[in-house]
């Protein structure tokens, strides 16, 4: 089975930028988790830390 150049669906610019844009938008919600994360463990290390040499 061939395909021809007109049977092929090429995406629109708009379609690829909004796709890319989700994919952006995900991506920047993941990191904005991991630092949150990153976050609580470094003040959860800083208060142990603080009740260890107190």
């Amino acid at each position: 089975m061939t395909k021809t150049l007109e049977n092929l669906e090429i995406p629109s610019l708009n379609q690829i930028q909004k796709s890319t844009l989700q994919t952006a938008e995900k991506e920047s919600e993941i990191i904005s988790i991991w630092f949150e994360a990153l976050q609580e463990v470094c003040l959860n290390m800083l208060a142990l830390a603080r009740t260890s040499y107190s």
